[in-house]
């Protein structure tokens, strides 16, 4: 599951948005941009792979099901792609369980096996929206290659080879931080203070092999693991200001 935010640890809501009643769910759930959490679910359910809030869920052929633990996500507000993403995200309780539910609907209701990922908000009244689902690995399910018993790519194979699906466990509490083509910089991409983050311990990087960035450019991403979640959010803002990615 994923919450979506603007910055580590933070909901922005926004006092002058309102929500109609009428408006069909899918639109309200837009509409609470600016106003909600937004989360992310993985969850697999022997069949298919499905998110939540922004919740991973995995489902295999027999309708089996498993989720990953939610991640909150705080989105770059220029570029609108992921910045950072802490897992699993802080919810309350009833809130969790009425992600998980309504992650759960929407994936054994595409009567499919798969991994999925499943994107909700939480408004300020804690009701919770879907907004969209992604039905495949995610961005938002890399952080589980290291911080996890079961990667979203090993619970996709065993979907994949009808096999018993995984462990979605953490090991560790995550962060992830995307490297992203800096404003101002077009051309042979140079990583600037790579191998300072090289150095920090726990600290798994991620390049995607692209020769060329440009701004706003997706160039790959920073794993970071630990139990201690202000060291998580501490590493991901070093890495921020020290990682960039230029030409």
């Amino acid at each position: 599951m994923t919450m979506k935010t603007t910055r580590i640890g933070q909901i922005v809501p926004s006092s002058n948005t309102t929500m109609e009643t009428e408006i069909p769910v899918m639109l309200r759930a837009h509409q609470a941009q600016h106003n909600a959490t937004a989360f992310t679910f993985h969850s697999s359910r022997m069949r298919m792979h499905s998110v939540t809030p922004e919740e991973l869920r995995a489902m295999n052929a027999q309708g089996e099901t498993v989720i990953y633990p939610p991640a909150e996500m705080i989105f770059d507000p220029v570029y609108n792609l992921l910045d950072y993403q802490i897992s699993p995200a802080k919810l309350e309780e009833k809130q969790l369980w009425k992600a998980q539910a309504i992650a759960r609907k929407v994936v054994t209701g595409l009567k499919s096996p798969g991994l999925f990922a499943v994107e909700l908000f939480i408004d300020r009244e804690g009701d919770v929206w879907v907004n969209e689902t992604a039905p495949r690995v995610h961005n938002s399910g890399h952080h589980t290659i290291e911080a996890n018993y079961s990667s979203q790519y090993d619970m996709l194979w065993r979907i994949l080879l009808n096999l018993p699906l995984g462990n979605p466990n953490e090991i560790l509490p995550s962060a992830i931080v995307n490297l992203i083509g800096a404003e101002g910089y077009s051309g042979s991409v140079v990583y600037e203070g790579l191998d300072e983050v090289l150095k920090m311990e726990n600290v798994f990087v991620h390049l995607y092999g692209k020769t060329t960035t440009k701004p706003g450019r997706k160039m790959g991403h920073v794993t970071i693991i630990s139990k201690d979640y202000l060291d998580l959010t501490h590493k991901a803002n070093k890495i921020k200001h020290t990682l960039k990615v230029i030409a």
